[in-house]
């Protein structure tokens, strides 16, 4: 399947018969960081942290949870991990912003350089949608790299 197919499934699935979630990686050379940027489907989310909080946390309403913030980072600290030179980095939280019927939520990694490998975990919503799929795009320096984590393969590693 073509990266062009799967992102057109991503943005035509409004009525959302398919599970994903899109991740961006992307270095930035002014300020040696890694920018990271996820979108996920509000409902999807909803779901998974309303089973993993114990309550819904009316994401996008009057009623939202005050602690929804802290929720979604709790989550992503689970289900995101990422590597670089094979030490394990805590991307800081750097907020969120609600889209039409997604999240995203943007995350750091700051003081990098001379990056030789990133391994990615992304499991996010593989532990509500036996389908769910994540694509991840990275961005670093003049390489450009894709890969799709699914169930059962939710860690891919890159060599620069």
């Amino acid at each position: 399947m073509s990266l062009l197919t799967v992102l057109s499934i991503f943005l035509a699935s409004h009525l959302h018969p398919v599970h994903m979630s899109l991740t961006y990686v992307s270095y930035n050379e002014k300020t040696n960081a890694i920018e990271i940027s996820h979108k996920i489907f509000i409902d999807d989310f909803e779901t998974a942290l309303a089973k993993h909080h114990g309550e819904s946390l009316h994401l996008t309403t009057k009623k939202e949870n005050p602690d929804a913030e802290s929720i979604m980072k709790d989550y992503l600290k689970k289900h995101f991990t990422i590597k670089i030179n094979n030490k394990k980095k805590k991307p800081g939280f750097v907020g969120k912003e609600y889209d039409v019927d997604a999240v995203w939520i943007y995350q750091e990694i700051t003081d990098l350089k001379d990056i030789k490998n990133l391994e990615v975990t992304n499991n996010v919503l593989q532990e509500m949608f036996d389908d769910q799929k994540n694509l991840i795009h990275i961005d670093y320096l003049e390489h450009k790299n894709s890969m799709m984590l699914e169930k059962g393969k939710a860690t891919e590693e890159l060599n620069f």
